[in-house]
């Protein structure tokens, strides 16, 4: 009876190794489909940015299927200046586009929300929702590095603050940032 005992244990190790080893080869496929996709897909997210900035230098900031908007007759939509807000159409600029590079806009926010601080992520954020610029996730921290060591810039913690209070603009940007004490 233990000889049988045995050799059950010792068949079902084995059945359990066999699996094991099938499910590792399974799991080594996967991963590997995944990681030449996810390769694939950041080229495609490359491309789409490559075309949101050749759209923006013909003044264009929506994604492409926005440009195609059209009404139930079949006619393009047309924009009023009205509904802009009384602005001019972003497709017919009177004068060049001068959107700030992305230096620019975070001396721009930190200035604005001086004296409170402001997060790498949220400067890019707004950069993003306020003129379009699309930046990689570590330009921001970047950038900032480079401006703290022009002296234009600080850092304590993960919040970044303008050292520049004479060129404080009134306007709020509502970023929602707390103070944090000068360090």
């Amino acid at each position: 009876m233990v000889l049988r005992d045995e050799m059950l244990r010792e068949d079902a190790l084995e059945a359990i190794t066999d699996k094991r080893r099938g499910l590792e080869k399974q799991h080594g496929e996967v991963r590997a489909f995944i990681q030449n996709e996810m390769k694939r897909l950041r080229s495609i997210e490359r491309e789409l940015e490559d075309c949101d900035a050749a759209s923006r230098v013909f003044g264009q900031h929506e994604a492409a299927e926005d440009t195609d908007e059209v009404t139930a007759a079949g006619q393009p939509k047309i924009t009023s200046p009205r509904e802009l807000g009384g602005a001019l159409s972003p497709l017919t600029p009177t004068v060049p586009s001068l959107k700030p590079s992305f230096k620019e806009a975070a001396i721009e926010f930190l200035q604005k929300i001086y004296p409170r601080g402001l997060k790498a992520t949220h400067i890019r954020a707004l950069a993003q929702s306020h003129y379009g610029i699309t930046a990689h996730e570590k330009t921001a921290g970047m950038t900032l590095y480079r401006l703290k060591k022009e002296g234009l810039v600080r850092r304590n913690g993960f919040y970044w603050y303008s050292m520049a209070p004479e060129r404080h603009h009134t306007e709020d940007i509502d970023a929602r940032a707390p103070a944090a004490p000068d360090s």
